[in-house]
């Protein structure tokens, strides 16, 4: 997560001075991709209490990259892909809690349980 830091830092620097001058605006997005990535990985290994978190530091170096790319040249559609990257982080983070409360050794919801005819799922016919 570190790398990937500044990685976006040193493109949200590259960015300020791309036109010449030096405009301070390419530093908002950095800054929310910085507290959506460092947010994510903060509940994940204190909250989650995962043990790793390489998953997680692809997609949101990524995205981060691709954020930072995007403010360079038109900073107006950035807050597209910000809300873009809110909710898959929402979702992987609901994706996680479901897996891991129906997944192995969770409880299996009743629908699921019977899903093929009664000789399949171990029932008497």
């Amino acid at each position: 997560m570190f790398v990937a830091t500044l990685v976006h830092l040193l493109m949200a620097v590259q960015g300020c001075f791309r036109d010449g001058g030096f405009a301070p605006v390419q530093f908002v997005p950095f800054g929310a991709v910085l507290i959506m990535g460092w947010g994510l990985y903060i509940f994940s290994m204190r909250i989650l209490h995962r043990v790793s978190f390489e998953i997680e530091t692809g997609p949101t170096c990524f995205s981060g990259i691709g954020i930072n790319l995007l403010a360079a040249n038109d900073i107006d559609q950035v807050k597209t892909q910000l809300a873009a990257m809110l909710i898959g982080i929402v979702l992987s983070l609901f994706s996680h809690l479901v897996y891991e409360r129906y997944g192995p050794g969770g409880k299996v919801p009743p629908v699921y349980r019977h899903w093929g005819p009664p000789a399949v799922c171990g029932e008497p016919a």
